[in-house]
């Protein structure tokens, strides 16, 4: 049985903003079973109405001291009841500590989920790829972690990065490409949102191309749902490097992939969905 504190994610987002008020989204909080409660909007309205939620015998007082008593003996582990503010001048020593660079690394190694792979495209292997990145910030270097990961894992790779100002000349240059490449294409995503109309034009294009064609997205694992004739799709959940060094080892076979979605994909795939595969 789980004994540590369930967090929630912020309160403020849209999923849960745009249909619940501060009030109702903090008791269903409770009643699942959260301990804490992040980024309330309204954290009045949202106290008021626990209480009240008490009162009525709709949420048990018990279950609430549990959660103080886990909140506070977590507190208490790390130190927090003698150390209430953090040192800033450790804060680069503790961040930057090998060990949990590592653990980060290993997490999101076991994140990636290859969530369709027809005719085998992922692995892709140690050859020449081309690579093309779409994103919605003006940091064309934003796909650097990932080709620096494929070349260093042996891949010849080519790099072009877009986005939504992207000239004429450039698009032009890709379109091209895409025409006459016989090399395995990786379409990177790094867009937290709906994928803007070039995004999705360039998807289609990749989709009807003969060398093998992989979807990454490094945010949104929603995108999938837009791209529905997309040969392979990898989830990559972010943008960190560490994220983009796990999906380049994976596209090339270097680790397991063995991943599942924690959400449903409508229309396409159940949560829980992942292919496994062991690295060569």
């Amino acid at each position: 049985m789980f004994k540590g504190l369930v967090v929630t994610d912020a309160m403020e987002m849209a999923g849960i903003a745009a249909r619940y008020d501060s009030a109702s989204s903090a008791v269903l909080a409770v009643k699942a079973g959260a301990d804490m409660i992040l980024k309330i909007p309204d954290m009045d309205a949202a106290s008021r109405a626990i209480k009240d939620a008490v009162g009525r015998g709709e949420i048990s007082e018990s279950n609430l001291n549990a959660s103080v008593e886990r909140i506070l003996l977590a507190k208490a582990g790390l130190g927090l009841d003698e150390h209430r503010t953090v040192d800033l001048n450790g804060v680069d020593r503790v961040i930057s500590d090998p060990q949990f660079n590592s653990i980060a690394q290993e997490i999101a190694d076991r994140s990636i989920t290859l969530v369709r792979n027809d005719n085998e495209s992922v692995p892709l292997g140690r050859r020449r790829l081309l690579s093309i990145a779409f994103t919605d910030e003006a940091n064309r270097a934003v796909a650097g972690p990932f080709i620096e990961e494929l070349r260093r894992g042996g891949a010849e790779v080519e790099s072009t990065v877009l986005d939504n100002r992207s000239t004429a000349v450039e698009l032009e240059y890709v379109r091209a490409r895409l025409a006459e490449t016989v090399d395995p294409v990786i379409y990177s995503l790094f867009v937290p949102g709906p994928l803007p109309p070039l995004a999705l034009r360039l998807a289609e294009q990749i989709s009807k191309i003969r060398p093998p064609a992989v979807v990454i997205s490094f945010g949104n694992p929603y995108l999938l749902t837009a791209i529905p004739k997309g040969p392979a799709y990898i989830a990559a959940y972010g943008p960190h490097p560490v994220s983009q060094r796990a999906a380049a080892r994976a596209m090339l076979g270097n680790i397991d992939i063995s991943g599942r979605l924690p959400v449903t994909l409508p229309g396409l795939y159940p949560r829980g969905h992942g292919l496994e595969l062991k690295h060569r």
